[in-house]
């Protein structure tokens, strides 16, 4: 079997890699299930489950409120779920914080409020995030998506306490991260990593200013986030990722898909008492 840290050969049995000396190199047997887990196109799953969120929402809303979803107040909130939904099993707000509702700066990153906002976020997610996993590897991509999409929502939370929630935060996480990179590498091909996401930084937030509604400091707590955590990472593309990403990546998802899990409860749990009649 391939080691669960250095990726060499190991005999399965043995209780140390002879190569780099971790031990217990096959994870007492869970070595292949987490080298065949780097091999999913991650990418992609975090968009199917964004849209099976969004899917969700919008099914919720057509059973409690239909008439939100037949009369949209403007352009942006065209297919857009009942804010009660959204508060309600998923999205993030500040006194989620005072509450113990920490699930929430998880869930947060998977849950959306229309078609042009899940539409933007996932046509964006296709292309930065199959560059961050291409760059760092996918199990630094889990990573950087996760934690800058809860330092964006931590941040916002902190400072404005306004309902939040999307990709965009851990989007720009990815940027700043990229463009950190570029910068750390250098060389023509850093050069051009660099300047091309520092360009659309600016582009970001400069439509973003435009449309209105846009949780600003959000995207400024993933984009920090992003910046911190590259430092961390190599400078240059396609570096091996020890047991010890991969396995803070493989705990990253498990606490994602846990915190969605306790999101979709909580509708079930409190939403009895907002829809009961008075």
């Amino acid at each position: 079997m391939l080691c669960s840290n250095c990726r060499r050969l190991v005999d399965r049995t043995v209780p140390v890699c002879p190569h780099c000396g971790v031990r217990n190199p096959s994870l007492s047997g869970l070595g292949g299930r987490l080298n065949e887990l780097w091999r999913e196109d991650l990418v992609q799953a975090i968009t199917m489950v964004c849209m099976a969120v969004y899917v969700l929402h919008v099914g919720l809303t057509f059973i409690v409120d239909p008439e939100y979803l037949t009369r949209p107040r403007s352009w942006l909130s065209i297919g857009a779920p009942s804010p009660l939904v959204t508060a309600l099993s998923g999205a993030t707000r500040g006194d989620d914080l005072s509450s113990f509702r920490l699930w929430t700066l998880v869930s947060a990153s998977f849950v959306h409020y229309g078609v042009m906002h899940i539409g933007f976020n996932l046509y964006w997610l296709q292309d930065l995030g199959r560059m961050a996993r291409d760059i760092f590897g996918p199990a630094r991509f889990v990573v950087l998506f996760v934690l800058s999409g809860i330092g964006g929502f931590l941040l916002s939370n902190v400072v404005s306490g306004a309902p939040t929630a999307g990709a965009s935060c851990a989007l720009f996480g990815l940027l700043g991260a990229m463009a950190t990179f570029g910068w750390r590498r250098g060389g023509v091909v850093g050069d051009r990593i660099k300047s091309s996401m520092v360009r659309w930084i600016i582009i970001a937030t400069i439509f973003s200013f435009a449309m209105g509604g846009v949780n600003h400091l959000g995207h400024g707590g993933g984009l920090a986030t992003g910046v911190a955590l590259a430092f961390s990472f190599p400078r240059h593309e396609r570096q091996a990722e020890s047991r010890a990403m991969q396995l803070t990546a493989a705990s990253l998802l498990l606490l994602s898909v846990v915190c969605l899990l306790v999101a979709a409860i909580g509708w079930f749990v409190m939403s009895p008492q907002y829809l009961a009649p008075a």
